[in-house]
């Protein structure tokens, strides 16, 4: 005897049941069907008991209800398990948590704890006790234990129980007082710090990676070698604290302050700093790979060695700014304002300058080939040496700057305005000057004019 097909299909669907997470209650249920479906089966083909009239639905109409009840009853016996389990381990950690600030109180009270010289096994127990009631803790209370340390004084710098390498992921501390507290190696990702109050904390190498840390006050705090990838940190105050080699992979820090941060060497691609401030501020040889700093703030900024590739500068404030020897192909200045910036031996190859401000800007011998200069204002700009092969300039304002040497091979200076531009020894060969503004006098102290197209618009003979 075949099944039917709508049997089939029923049981092909509860197989897969089974494969879920929860197929444990489908077990009884299953196997009362297939016994009543081969029960079936059995008497329709001995024709005893008088049963042989009886349909499937017919037995399935029978059994329905003591079916259902018997998988609520098995349903429901688990869920207040599930309900009883939970509860224990409610208790068993607030019991750990009251045990432990109890022995901590008695560590401090009646053994002297703060008075201890570090080598004193007050403190040793101390930091056990702490690192083994850490564990098994939930997030909020992980928050409780530092809070307990922190306002008992148990923590400042330096620090009477060392928290290096405690479990603190995913810690409940928004709008936390931790200023001037020791975190070194603390293992933080995860953790909720929004608000939170930690200047002048010690956070050498700690975990914040997916941190909280929006609008959190770090100001002078001492991040270095921090791990803080991914983490949130917009409007945090980062004012004066030290970066020194931290991880910023994807880090969201738009409108953040950093004024006179020391991020030198960090390790920021992808980050978002967009509106951020960084007056004053050190990322010499930071490693700025698609990092967004469009609007950013970087006035007298050191980037020197800073690198890159497509950095984002769009409309950013780079005025005084010290790029020198900065590595930064296809960057986007696109309107930034990079006046009085040195930028001497600087890579900006393929760079987006369209409508820069670079008043007084120093770029010699700095890469700029094939970079996009299109009405970019560059007066008094000094680009001796510069590479500006195949570079356009259409309508810049070079007015009074000074292009000695420089190797404008190709260039396209359609509508450029040269008045006063220094233009001796300079390699203008196939450049193209039509309508540009500059004098005979001018061209003559050039290095080349070969194949170029003059401003009248006719092909160089000479």
């Amino acid at each position: 005897m075949r099944l039917p097909e709508s049997v089939r299909q029923i049981l092909t669907v509860v197989a897969s049941k089974m494969q879920q997470r929860k197929a444990r209650l489908y077990v009884v249920p299953i196997i009362l069907l297939v016994f009543v479906l081969w029960v079936h089966w059995r008497l329709s083909q001995i024709g005893r008991l008088g049963f042989e009239e009886k349909t499937l639905w017919d037995w399935l109409d029978l059994l329905l209800m003591p079916v259902i009840l018997l998988w609520g009853g098995w349903f429901l016996t688990l869920s207040v398990q599930d309900i009883q389990h939970r509860a224990a381990v409610e208790q068993r950690r607030e019991t750990s948590l009251l045990a432990y600030f109890d022995r901590m109180t008695d560590l401090l009270l009646r053994e002297n704890l703060r008075s201890a010289p570090e080598t004193a096994d007050v403190r040793r127990v101390a930091r056990a006790r702490t690192l083994a009631t850490l564990s098994p803790l939930d997030a909020f209370r992980r928050g409780q234990v530092l809070l307990f340390l922190a306002e008992s004084g148990l923590i400042s710098t330096p620090p009477l129980v060392n928290l290096t390498g405690a479990l603190l992921q995913g810690s409940q501390l928004a709008e936390a007082e931790l200023q001037g507290t020791d975190l070194t190696r603390v293992q933080m990702e995860t953790a909720v710090l929004h608000h939170a109050d930690l200047r002048k904390a010690n956070m050498w190498a700690i975990n914040l990676r997916q941190a909280d840390l929006q609008e959190a006050d770090l100001s002078h705090a001492s991040l270095r070698v921090a791990d803080l990838s991914g983490s949130v940190l917009a409007g945090a105050n980062l004012n004066n604290v030290d970066l020194v080699g931290a991880q910023l992979v994807n880090v969201d820090g738009r409108g953040l302050n950093a004024v006179k941060a020391n991020l030198w060497g960090a390790n920021a691609p992808n980050a978002n700093f967009s509106k951020a401030s960084f007056y004053h501020a050190r990322l010499r040889g930071t490693k700025l790979n698609q990092t967004i700093l469009r609007e950013a703030t970087l006035i007298n900024a050191e980037l020197v060695k800073a690198q890159g590739k497509a950095v984002d500068f769009v409309d950013a404030q780079l005025t005084g700014a010290n790029l020198q020897q900065a590595q930064l192909p296809e960057a986007n200045f696109r309107c930034a304002n990079i006046g009085g910036a040195r930028l001497v031996n600087a890579n900006l190859e393929k760079a987006r300058l369209w409508g820069v401000k670079a008043v007084g800007a120093n770029f010699r011998h700095a890469n700029l080939q094939q970079a996009i200069l299109r009405v970019a204002d560059l007066r008094r700009a000094y680009l001796r040496e510069a590479q500006l092969q195949d570079a356009n300039l259409q309508v810049a304002n070079l007015q009074r700057a000074t292009l000695t040497d420089a190797d404008l091979r190709g260039a396209d200076l359609r509508e450029a305005d040269l008045r006063e531009a220094v233009l001796r020894g300079a390699d203008l060969s196939g450049a193209n000057l039509r309508n540009a503004q500059v004098t005979s006098e001018q061209l003559a102290e050039a290095k080349s004019l070969h194949n170029a197209i003059m401003p009248d618009g006719k092909r160089y003979e000479g």
